[in-house]
């Protein structure tokens, strides 16, 4: 007799597929911040955070390409399983925390700020939406917050912060919270102990880190960025170095905290989202461009502290139903940016990037928002320069990809299957689209790349016979009725190819027999 399955069995069944519905293991790995690359197959390739692991031995299979199959093998340690078994495991190995089915499932729920109403069982859900650890964690965040930006209006700090934001008479700095922390470990020790925390409690956010024993405030000396959530809790902080300050890294940030990986969320969503009314969103890479766009009036303006997009942050952006506006550094490599869209791409993101190299020349020194705005740019002049990422990205490709002097036809159609096979070409409008900037590229009509990518064999055999017609010796040798046979059965595979040889072959008949013999075809 088959055994019934408890109404908390199906119950937990049900969660199981509400979550996968809404996230997949790359979310988890974005969440955790381990990072990974596209591999051989369908899936995705990253260190093994379950061993020692320096060459990438695991592979993770997630989405509709691995047709919904949810699974990580590791072909090192031997580690395999699903999304929920993924989850405990590094749970317990990382934070301590060995948790059952059901825990793993409520877990997963508030880590990834899933809607708490699947929770499965009623006396998990008696306790507080967001456990007591993170509660304590935002209470600390705001204190330093409020202390930092008490430092702001010291000489030191109104200095810092003048360097990162120049001449701030809109209130910048007051609208984004932003702060100053001294470099002075007392005041620092000072503060912790007023907080009434912990220094555990400061490293669990980020504040400190330990290092050969002692404790390390990386914000010391620094102009002090809090980070928020869509929702506006602060959730880490970005400490901007002094650029005159030799031997230190501009920014540092802690990726991951008790609130999860930095780069999640992206950076001003909060403030950005009353201003998306067009559907569009500013998105740059380092949060200094940002606050110095506010002066240029692109309040819709968020930063991915980092090149591209990641899943979970795209996922944010559909969420609310925006087109991302890429707005790339200047020193972010070609390679860097192409790899940036492509992923957009393969995630069916639509967007636009914003080309900074169009900018009129006055223009063209600045490497930076806050130069641009100093040089006199202004919001009408960037937005003219913005394209669609689809485009953008042909064009960069075929740049690359495409030798000027190239006239093996075989090449080109192989270049173009593999664009084809990769995504980058995926409809008829891409196709065409990338054919026209082949033909630009290389010289050739757009027809004729057209049918060097769909026939290069035939493509070939035309063109001898095209050169055969339109080479003055070998006119002198054939006859008018040879001539004819060929231009008819050009005429019947291909009329417009028939038509300009034509034409070339009236002009250099002309040029072979004199212009007082007419030509009788």
């Amino acid at each position: 007799m088959q055994k019934r399955k408890s109404k908390g069995s199906w119950h937990a069944a049900k969660v199981r597929q509400d979550i996968l519905s809404r996230i997949d293991l790359i979310d988890v790995l974005d969440h955790y911040g381990i990072s990974y690359e596209q591999g051989k197959g369908k899936g995705v390739s990253c260190l093994c955070p379950f061993h020692d692991d320096h060459r990438p031995s695991m592979n993770v299979f997630a989405g509709k390409e691995t047709k919904n199959l949810e699974f990580y093998k590791c072909f090192s340690c031997g580690a395999g399983g699903d999304l929920f078994k993924f989850v405990a495991k590094y749970e317990e190995k990382y934070n301590h925390r060995k948790l059952n089915h059901v825990q793993t499932l409520n877990h997963i729920v508030r880590m990834m700020e899933l809607d708490p109403e699947i929770l499965p069982y009623v006396e998990v859900r008696k306790e507080s939406r967001e456990n007591p650890e993170k509660t304590e964690g935002r209470a600390l965040a705001e204190k330093f917050q409020r202390a930092a930006e008490m430092r702001r209006y010291t000489e030191e700090g109104k200095q810092a912060i003048e360097k990162i934001i120049p001449d701030d008479r809109t209130g910048i700095a007051d609208e984004f919270h932003i702060g100053y922390w001294e470099n002075d470990a007392h005041r620092w020790e000072e503060f912790a102990k007023q907080s009434g925390h912990t220094m555990d409690d400061c490293r669990k956010i980020g504040l400190v880190f330990s290092k050969d024993g002692r404790w390390i405030m990386p914000y010391a000396g620094k102009v002090v960025i809090p980070v928020t959530d869509r929702f506006g809790r602060v959730i880490s902080f970005i400490g901007r170095s002094d650029d005159s300050k030799s031997g230190q890294p501009k920014y540092v940030m802690p990726f991951r905290t008790i609130f999860g990986h930095i780069r999640t969320n992206l950076f001003n969503y909060h403030g950005a989202l009353p201003y998306m009314e067009n559907g569009r969103v500013y998105v740059f890479e380092g949060v200094e461009n940002v606050l110095n766009a506010q002066k240029l009036d692109m309040k819709n303006s968020v930063a991915t502290l980092g090149t591209g997009l990641t899943k979970t942050q795209i996922r944010l952006l559909k969420q609310d139903a925006v087109t991302p506006v890429m707005v790339f550094d200047r020193e972010t490599t070609m390679d860097e940016r192409i790899r940036a869209l492509l992923f957009m791409k393969e995630q069916k993101m639509p967007g636009l990037v914003l080309e900074l190299e169009k900018l009129p020349a006055a223009f063209q020194g600045c490497s930076s928002i806050r130069e641009l705005v100093a040089a006199g740019c202004s919001r009408e002049d960037l937005d003219r320069c913005v394209v669609e990422a689809e485009e953008y990205l042909l064009q960069q490709i075929v740049e690359r990809g495409i030798d000027p002097k190239e006239k093996d036809p075989r090449r080109i159609a192989g270049f173009v299957r593999k664009l084809n096979g990769s995504g980058v070409v995926e409809t008829d409008r891409e196709f065409i689209r990338c054919c026209e900037l082949i033909g630009a590229k290389a010289g050739y009509p757009f027809d004729e790349v057209v049918e060097m990518v769909e026939n290069p064999d035939s493509y070939l055999s035309r063109k001898e016979q095209e050169s055969r017609l339109t080479d003055p010796e070998q006119l002198k040798k054939i006859d008018i009725d040879e001539i004819a046979d060929n231009l008819d059965h050009m005429q019947k595979h291909d009329p417009i190819a028939a038509g300009r040889t034509m034409e070339k072959l009236h002009m250099i008949y002309t040029v072979a027999f004199g212009d007082e013999r007419e030509m009788e075809l």
